[in-house]
């Protein structure tokens, strides 16, 4: 089973020089689209993120900042901070677990393509949303066409925890593989409904990932038992493709980088 993520617009940079990272894939890419980014006005990072003047100057920096020196790179799992990191938890995985994980996790990136965790990034802002790819290009999207499924054998069983925006960018491409897209709802009191909570979701899709790591899940069926963060699986509305799991009383922290046991 291959477990999919997408990165996450905050990050940072690790002072632990001792983690070795590898050289992500594509990262003459990387290279090619941050030189893009260079060239773009303040004025179009600020319009085309949708983001405020003071965020678009200090993405400006980052972006002038950014590099692909080794001694600078911090490994994916380590560097992207946010809720689907928050119930992931890289740093807790242990020696034999991240070793699972870089065969069995891949992180989808708007600036670095496809990343496995141990992969070394720099700090960057680039969703797959804006339209900021080097011209005649139109988008992120057909700058990557078919690039990022090529990676990945059209014949697995697919772990779907990422979001629509980023699911686009290799979902549609895998015609042969079984594509499997949980959902995750909280219950709420004053609805008297289960509903989807965006931040409870992400950071169960984060979670669940860690989970299907540690405990080494690779049959579909087996998915159907994780209760991790109070969730149980609720088969009347689940089907093989869209399981979905119930909470009445989410465990989760917030926008924390913790969770609670």
């Amino acid at each position: 089973m291959l477990i999919l993520i997408h990165s996450s617009k905050t990050m940072k940079i690790s002072n632990n020089k001792k983690l070795k990272s590898t050289i992500p894939i594509f990262l003459n890419e990387a290279i090619m689209l941050n030189d893009n980014l260079k060239n773009q006005s303040l004025v179009n990072i600020e319009e085309k993120m949708k983001i405020s003047k003071p965020l678009a100057e200090k993405t400006k920096k980052i972006i002038n900042d950014w590099n692909h020196d080794p001694e600078q790179q911090t490994r994916a799992g380590d560097a992207f901070i946010g809720d689907i990191y928050s119930g992931l938890q890289f740093n807790s995985l242990s020696t034999n677990d991240n070793e699972y994980a870089n065969q069995n996790l891949r992180i989808i990136s708007g600036l670095y393509g496809i990343l496995k965790p141990n992969d070394g990034i720099y700090p960057y802002r680039l969703e797959f949303e804006y339209k900021l790819a080097p011209k005649p290009i139109k988008n992120l999207y057909d700058f990557w066409g078919n690039k990022l499924s090529k990676q990945i054998s059209d014949n697995l069983t697919i772990l779907n925890l990422t979001s629509a925006e980023y699911e686009k960018a290799i979902i549609p491409y895998l015609k042969n593989s079984i594509v499997i897209s949980p959902v995750f709802k909280t219950y709420n009191k004053e609805k008297r409904n289960f509903v989807s909570v965006a931040v409870h979701s992400k950071i169960a899709r984060g979670n669940m990932a860690a989970w299907v790591i540690k405990n080494r899940i690779k049959e579909p069926a087996n998915l159907r038992n994780f209760s991790e963060l109070g969730y149980i699986y609720d088969s009347k509305n689940s089907t093989d493709n869209r399981p979905v799991f119930l909470t009445k009383n989410f465990k989760g922290i917030g926008l924390s980088i913790r969770k609670n046991k």
